[in-house]
């Protein structure tokens, strides 16, 4: 199981104003390949945040999906970047924020991909794969 980091971290959302802290943060790795998990246990109202690193190199995080959106819901509005998403040559840290909304259990997944392999404009040809790793979060929600 990967350690994780879980902080008490405030920032700042896309818009400039101040967000409100999360309970914990998460740091996926740089990279990945295989499949890796952990577990996270927020209460109701609290939110999690899960830091990754995008950049215009061919290997990427894509952004998290939850397999049940009414216990753990994605809040893009309060994601925070370092730079924005188009700039030239930045490596951007994006801060995606999760809130625990009712008591539960949900999954969150992160797919670690190899860019030009995957979508619908991909070079199939490539011998490396479309998804190299993924990251599964289990979180439970308590009152």
């Amino acid at each position: 199981m990967l350690a994780l980091t879980l902080l008490a971290v405030a920032g700042c959302s896309s818009s400039g104003t101040p967000a409100p802290p999360v309970a914990q943060k998460i740091a996926l790795p740089g990279s990945a390949s295989g499949n890796q998990s952990s577990e996270v246990r927020l209460h109701v109202g609290e939110r999690l945040g899960v830091a990754t690193v995008r950049n215009a190199q061919p290997r990427a995080w894509t952004t998290g999906t939850s397999a049940n959106s009414r216990i753990v819901h994605q809040d893009p509005s309060a994601t925070t970047r370092s730079c924005a998403p188009a700039e030239a040559g930045c490596e951007s840290e994006v801060l995606e924020i999760y809130t625990a909304t009712t008591t539960g259990s949900a999954e969150l997944t992160w797919s670690y991909q190899n860019l030009p392999t995957c979508g619908p404009y991909a070079d199939h040809r490539d011998p490396i794969p479309c998804v190299l790793g993924t990251m599964t979060v289990h979180v439970t929600v308590v009152h």
